[in-house]
């Protein structure tokens, strides 16, 4: 590839994301000067086309995957609407994504830990998702790793849904204990999206009494810098992002990415886990077309946030 020809994948996003108006176009924009540098599944929410307890119109969610040389795009409304959630593991999900990157003609055992519809992390939202019934329940559920009681995990602490690597009592799959896994997760409703506003916690998780993770507790097996961090990362709860805050625009680059939604007959519940330093990312996406929000939830929003007109489109 030709580095003079292509535009790092930051830029692309910044770009698309100014100019576009819709899914398709954010997904066409981001395309072009494909760099092959950050490949990632990306999912686009059309917060305009989103009507509550109304089907999903088509463009609601785009879908794009990147790979060296080749993007491809579709509109994965019809498998939300129809399955009731999609999953961003990271592994591709589109055939000729698979394809392309060898996914595909993975021996079987690696497929079992690496394929799409094959690895742990598939298994757990395909027998957890019904659970998710409200917005606290999707918070919850994306910090979610009950690896010592989940079938689903197959005992292992870095394939759950927020992954805990570090916790691996013996190498999986050839993969040893490692100063790796999730750092963060960030969610967001209608009604935070609509004032540009979302969650966000930041370290580990403790999910289910896990150990908290402390850099002075793992120094001597993983000398990890960390200047200007807490030692202890896991002692913070969610907090609040909102673009009235003056910290706003640095919230929203990094909320650039958006790579799960819950709609909740009402309300639309998205979650974002990005990369941090030596950490991975993954996340989901729950449809609950009968779920019914009280009324009162509803007062003093604005017909934006009941998805009517002008909705956010992240």
């Amino acid at each position: 590839m030709d580095a003079k020809s292509t535009v790092p994948t930051w830029l692309r996003a910044q770009v698309a994301n100014a100019l576009a108006m819709n899914g398709p176009e954010w997904a066409q924009l981001f395309q072009d000067y494909n760099s092959g540098t950050y490949n990632n599944q990306w999912t686009i929410v059309d917060y305009k086309l989103f009507k509550p307890h109304h089907d999903l119109l088509p463009s609601t969610i785009t879908r794009l995957e990147q790979m060296p040389a080749l993007c491809a795009i579709e509109d994965a409304t019809a498998e939300l609407q129809r399955v009731g959630w999609i999953a961003s593991i990271n592994a591709p999900a589109m055939k000729v994504i698979q394809d392309y990157s060898g996914y595909s003609t993975l021996p079987p055992d690696d497929a079992k830990y690496f394929a799409y519809k094959q690895q742990a992390r598939y298994a757990q939202f395909t027998h957890e998702a019904d659970k998710i019934n409200s917005y606290a329940d999707f918070r919850a559920f994306m910090r979610h790793n009950d690896y010592k009681n989940d079938q689903w995990t197959n005992n292992d602490p870095g394939s759950a849904i927020a992954s805990r690597y570090d916790l691996r009592p013996a190498p999986y799959m050839g993969h040893a204990a490692n100063a790796f896994g999730c750092t963060d997760s960030k969610t967001t409703n209608a009604a935070l999206a609509a004032t540009r506003s979302f969650d966000v916690i930041i370290g580990p998780t403790t999910d289910g009494g896990l150990p908290a993770w402390s850099y002075s507790a793992v120094a001597h097996r993983w000398p990890v810098p960390h200047r200007g961090i807490p030692d202890n990362m896991s002692v913070f709860n969610f907090e609040l992002f909102s673009a009235r805050e003056p910290y706003a625009g640095v919230c929203f680059s990094i909320f650039m990415v958006i790579t799960g939604i819950l709609i909740l007959g009402g309300v639309t519940c998205c979650s974002m886990v990005t990369v941090a330093g030596v950490f991975g990312t993954f996340t989901g996406i729950q449809i609950y077309k009968d779920f019914k929000r009280p009324a009162d939830e509803y007062e003093g929003l604005s017909d934006d946030v009941q998805g009517e007109d002008d909705a956010l489109m992240v």
